[in-house]
């Protein structure tokens, strides 16, 4: 790349050159750590949160420096990273501003939709001299979606990711937009918060075909799947299918979107089974 020609742009609109062949990279991102190892850039990664645990066996050797909110910046400054990577959902501005004091390069990332990875994959395949590598995961992604039908009758479900209080997301996030390809559309209720709080007795089951709980943020557990069928069912009189889903399949982006179309027909299939079952039982 010239002098004259543009750089590689994040989501914070920041133009990037491509980095020197030393740099050094903090990932506050758990699932950008794991593509910055498939984009064999392991032995430049020098940070990482105690949720970035993947690829396991390789990532523990990484020094960690807090979480992806709660940073220890003297653990981080005395790393010397030349580059970090931030999300716009999961770290906040203060971070980025401390940051910016020590850092000189800060790469801001945002999926908001499933083939926002690819967008991704240019943007760390460029900024790290990567573009070969990068291109083939892209290209693996591609194909991968080929596992999914054209077209699916839609359901309607609502994904909960936390309890006490009951969280769910909302159909902006990226985790609905990966549900809606195959057809599982989450359920918007009146909020501006792309995850927002509800009262279980505010909600009309009745439109209602599946719930699912992740497995991430809260670690959502079988009892906790007959708790909420039997809370449900006292509210409302049906019996609402409740799957434990896997949170890292849905809502991480990076290079485990791969395994993500093929998690997706498997859920599909498991979700149409169980509706069928609840409807026979009645």
């Amino acid at each position: 790349m010239s002098d004259n020609e543009p750089g590689f742009i994040d989501a914070m609109g920041s133009v990037h050159q491509p980095a020197q062949a030393d740099c050094r990279i903090a990932c506050l991102v758990p699932s950008i750590t794991e593509l910055l190892f498939d984009l064999d850039l392991g032995k430049r990664v020098v940070a990482r949160t105690g949720f970035c645990i993947h690829p396991s066996g390789l990532v523990e050797q990484i020094p960690k420096v807090g979480g992806t909110k709660q940073t220890n910046f003297k653990k981080l400054r005395a790393l010397h990273p030349t580059h970090v990577i931030l999300n716009r959902e999961e770290n906040t501005r203060e971070c980025a501003l401390t940051l910016s004091e020590f850092v000189p390069n800060l790469i801001v990332t945002y999926p908001r939709k499933f083939l926002d990875n690819l967008e991704l994959y240019s943007l760390l395949g460029g900024v790290f001299n990567r573009q070969e590598k990068s291109a083939e995961i892209a290209k693996n992604l591609t194909d991968s979606l080929t596992l999914l039908p054209d077209s699916v009758s839609a359901l309607r479900v609502m994904y909960f990711i936390w309890r006490d209080p009951w969280m769910i997301i909302s159909p902006s996030t990226y985790i609905a937009d990966t549900l809606s390809l195959i057809g599982l559309h989450p359920i918007a209720v009146p909020s501006s918060h792309d995850y927002p709080s509800i009262d279980l007795e505010s909600v009309d089951w009745q439109v209602v075909d599946a719930i699912f709980l992740s497995s991430e943020p809260y670690k959502f557990v079988e009892n906790d799947v007959g708790q909420l069928s039997d809370a449900v069912f006292e509210l409302s009189g049906k019996r609402v299918p409740v799957v434990l889903v896997n949170g890292e399949l849905l809502s991480w982006y990076g290079s485990r979107a791969l395994k993500t179309p093929e998690y997706l027909m498997r859920l599909r299939q498991q979700v149409e089974s169980e509706i069928a079952g609840a409807r026979n039982a009645r």
